[in-house]
């Protein structure tokens, strides 16, 4: 990228960047903003369900990753003059190829061409795997068989044992007490320190 054009890009970070510092540093003057005081109207909630806050909370976390969403885009411009003064700006960090000029100009902090970045987007990828994996009962693909809640549970299941789960040294291996042991009583005082030990681990 010529000289001129640089210096432009390089201008416009700056700008971006001195907003982004005014909007920071407001956010941070003001003492009420993430506070879970200025939603909530009561004198202490410590008498009440955590339910009855919830929507106090919610709006709390959306300031806090407003905040963060701030200081994340700051990092990227941080980046890209850094990119400048490297001679890096304007190449994708994955494809090395040059990123469009359109593109730069609306996002000039942007790392990634067009291209790059529709292949990372992971909202699309959530999807396509998940779209041919779990045909329902309402499906009616030739061949296609049907995935129910028992086949989901030992979908989630396969990835979520924890070894030496006392729960899952039952003898079935579903955490469920064996039926011929139903009305037996556990004796808590033949349980070992090694075995307790054991099962934290």
């Amino acid at each position: 990228m010529e000289n001129s054009r640089l210096l432009y890009f390089k201008d416009k970070l700056f700008n971006e960047k001195k907003k982004l510092l005014n909007i920071i540093g407001s956010i941070d003057s003001a003492e009420e903003f993430g506070s879970l005081e200025i939603y909530y109207n009561e004198l202490s909630h410590y008498d009440n369900h955590p339910a009855d806050i919830s929507s106090e909370v919610f709006m709390k976390e959306q300031d806090q990753g407003f905040k963060n969403n701030l200081r994340e885009k700051l990092n990227e411009i941080n980046d890209s003059l850094d990119d400048i003064n490297n001679g890096n700006y304007g190449i994708c960090k994955i494809c090395n190829k040059e990123i469009n000029k359109n593109r730069l100009e609306t996002i000039p902090y942007v790392k990634t061409c067009l291209k790059c970045s529709d292949e990372l987007s992971t909202y699309k990828t959530m999807f396509e795997s998940v779209k041919d994996k779990y045909i329902t009962s309402y499906s009616d693909n030739e061949g296609s068989t049907i995935f129910d809640r028992e086949d989901a549970y030992q979908d989630i299941a396969e990835n979520e044992i924890i070894l030496k789960d006392p729960s899952f040294s039952t003898g079935d291996y579903m955490g469920i007490a064996d039926e011929q042991n139903e009305n037996e009583e556990l004796d808590i005082e033949n349980i070992s320190q090694k075995y307790y030990d054991d099962t934290l681990k």
